[in-house]
């Protein structure tokens, strides 16, 4: 593994360089374009190897989108995530030492890749290094031992002979690889070194564990989770069979990530009853050991009542329902569930009352339930973590929340805005580029933010994200006109295109509603003037007339008035002029409409889809629309370009924003490594994808693609 690692740093190198030097015929897998999204924020960054990184980069440098760490599926792995609480969602990690943060992913054919996190530009926490002897497995050991336990000398870490290794400070910083000493930079059982003699690679050293010497009460609290003691032989007298050992029992511990496992000492690493051990006899697997109960106090535990961390361990909050809302069953009761998670086998876990708690080391609380056909389930207890930072929180009603709450207020997990599965919807992630990963999100004026969830019985529910202490951003009142779909007018027209008064907000009669100050905050819900508080195409009301619920209102567009020159720039995205009539004379259909030609473009979400004016939605070479007539679906439009220059951008050059449009780097190979054809050439493949049909886009070399398909 360690020459894969080192080839993987190697080429990752390579090819950072190539986008430099527009070298473009190295032979392996380069990433296209990294979203600048995805990069590090200032306080999203790692120190040394990232081991202790706990950001949410969940992408790696290729591109590839992570696999959650608590699924199998497309890669199967041993990761415990109720030992290794750590491995969140699908977040890059780095659990085993590895030189940097890294995550399987969700394509199949690439079972992992490291990530690419910014190194922090604050110091690195502080250690306490250990000189004299290891603790756990001796990964801050920063003794002069140079020999190992048989008594090779070892190689210096800055060498390369005998033994080639990528072992070096480069590789695996703040380990303290200098000169030959014994350390531990890759999470090994214990401290060790390469060795001076060419037979042999390398060998444990013989680092004296600082717990090795039996302490002078060698005694347990609770149910012993936390014993460190040295007793090896169960109650009946079996000898342990050790940690490290697969003989004469299989298991599936990992002394790399449970250090404590050390020797044949009786421990317990799942919340058991009391500590216990293999046997080193074929015919008793395991048996409980006997240790005594320490005479003093327990160690004192910081008890959480709001959240829980974690697993939820240490939660002692009162919640007493479950999930789907069954009433949990007395700890102390065996009606209708029999079980032994009492506090006599499980002492100092709380287990008092009928209160969600987690003794056994389950992935969440739990609790038995009153029904007799439901044993068990676990809480609807909010995890810490997800709970927004005090950055992380919306203003009004959260449709400018950018946050990473990924999980509603039920407590299910949100289906990725990318995916269709289980839940089918028309969300176009090129047009509403803020719907990334499975964030909540509030795209069309709800209430608050929401998602679709991954349970398939559950399609959406909202998300229970804070409002923000501080004011909201100042917005620009119009009060004369609206533009876009006049979410921002504040007029004071109350009357509807037809000549209905409107209904005052504050009030239900005659219409009954819940667009109301309360649940559409800073919506300018006051009086009855006309408004748009929920996203539909331009302001409205109800009326009073308790035969007509609501209609529009007649509040004139800023720009229904052609400007003084009604021409495009460059493909004409941006144009928003009145032609209506196409090139060959079809009328416009109205964008609102879908007859005759039935689409998908949600006015919504595309505000600068009014009326039957020409636009183009979707990058084409210039504005378009569906025609009137049934026999002509689309087509393009006859507007002049403006002679002025066109709006300045800021060009992308080393990553991109949003969906890439403005990237504008040399990057010229693609994700498998081939090399881009030129935008000027049509071989080998003929395209209309020019710099005369799709102007002010760069298309020269052969810089990739990001134009957005209609």
């Amino acid at each position: 593994m360690s020459s894969i690692l080192l080839k993987s740093v190697i080429l990752g190198l390579l090819s950072v360089i190539s986008v430099f030097s527009n070298v473009n015929s190295i032979n392996q897998t380069f990433t296209t374009v990294s979203p600048a999204i995805t990069s590090s924020a200032a306080e999203d960054c790692m120190h040394c190897n990232g081991e202790d990184y706990r950001g949410n980069v969940s992408i790696t440098e290729s591109g590839y989108t992570c696999q959650r760490w608590d699924s199998q599926t497309p890669h199967h792995h041993n990761y415990v995530l109720s030992i290794l609480q750590n491995l969140r969602e699908n977040y890059c990690r780095n659990p085993g030492g590895d030189p940097r943060p890294w995550c399987y992913t969700t394509d199949p054919s690439k079972r992992w890749e490291y990530c690419s996190i910014s190194l922090c530009m604050t110091e690195p926490p502080t250690i306490v290094p250990e000189f004299i002897c290891s603790s756990e497995d001796g990964r801050y050991y920063r003794g002069t031992i140079s020999v190992t336990k048989l008594g090779n000398t070892c190689q210096s870490w800055t060498s390369q002979t005998p033994h080639q290794h990528d072992k070096t400070s480069v590789n695996y910083p703040c380990k303290g690889l200098e000169e030959n000493y014994c350390r531990n930079p890759d999470h090994k059982i214990a401290p060790w070194c390469y060795t001076t003699d060419p037979e042999i690679r390398w060998e444990y050293c013989n680092v004296h564990h600082c717990r090795d010497q039996p302490a002078a009460e060698d005694c347990m609290h609770c149910n012993g989770e936390d014993y460190r003691g040295n007793v090896s032989i169960t109650e009946s007298g079996y000898t342990c069979q050790r940690w490290d050992s697969q003989t004469p029992h299989h298991h599936n511990y990992v002394l790399s990530i449970l250090q404590n496992l050390r020797e044949n000492y009786c421990r317990n690493p799942g919340g058991d009853p009391r500590p216990w051990c293999y046997t080193t006899d074929p015919s008793k697997r395991w048996e409980y050991c006997s240790i005594s109960l320490c005479t003093t106090e327990p160690p004192t535990i910081v008890p959480e009542f709001i959240c829980s961390s974690e697993d939820g361990r240490y939660y002692r909050g009162t919640i007493s329902v479950t999930k789907l809302g069954n009433t949990c069953q007395s700890w102390t009761s065996q009606t209708p569930h029999q079980h032994d998670r009492t506090s006599v086998n499980y002492p100092c876990k709380g287990l008092e009352e009928n209160y969600c708690r987690n003794p056994d080391h389950k992935i969440a609380p739990w609790c038995y339930t009153t029904d007799p056909e439901i044993r068990w389930e676990y809480c609807n207890v909010h995890h810490c973590r997800d709970q927004p930072a005090a950055e992380d929180c919306m203003h009004c009603n959260g449709e400018d929340y950018r946050g990473n709450v990924s999980i509603t207020e039920s407590g299910y997990t949100c289906q990725r805005w990318d995916s269709q599965t289980p839940h089918h919807h028309n969300y176009v992630l090129s047009i509403l580029q803020n719907l990334r990963e499975n964030y909540c999100r509030n795209p069309g004026g709800d209430p608050r933010p929401w998602c679709y969830t991954t349970d398939p019985s559950k399609r959406w529910e909202y998300c229970s994200i804070s409002l923000c202490t501080t004011e909201p951003p100042t917005i620009v009142p119009e009060f004369i006109c609206s533009s876009e779909d006049g979410r921002y007018y504040r007029g004071t027209i109350s009357v509807t295109k037809l000549g209905n008064t409107c209904q005052s907000w504050t009030s239900q009669t005659p219409h009954q509603h819940d667009k109301t100050s309360v649940n559409y905050p800073c919506k300018g819900l006051e009086e009855n003037y006309c408004r748009n508080p929920d996203h539909k195409i331009a302001p409205w009301c109800y009326t009073t007339d308790p035969e007509i619920r609501w209609e529009y209102c007649n509040v004139h567009h800023c720009r229904d008035q052609p400007a003084a020159e009604d021409c495009m720039h460059c493909n004409g995205e941006d144009y928003r002029g009145n032609v209506s009539i196409t090139e060959s004379g079809y009328t416009c259909q109205r964008w609102d409409s879908q007859t005759p030609h039935h689409h998908n473009y949600v006015l919504s979400i595309l505000q600068n889809l009014r009326e039957n004016y020409c636009r183009n939605p979707g990058g084409d070479p210039r504005p378009w629309c569906y025609t009137t007539d049934p026999s002509k679906r689309w087509e393009y439009c006859s507007i002049p370009r403006c002679t002025t220059e066109p709006p300045a951008i800021v060009p992308e050059l080393i990553c991109s924003s949003e969906d890439g449009r403005y990237y504008r780097g040399t990057i010229s190979v693609t994700k498998l490594g081939n090399t881009c054809q030129s935008w000027t050439s049509q071989t080998p493949h003929q395209h209309e994808r020019t710099s005369v049909n799709y102007p002010c886009k760069v298309l020269k070399r052969t810089t990739a693609e990001t134009l957005i398909m209609k």
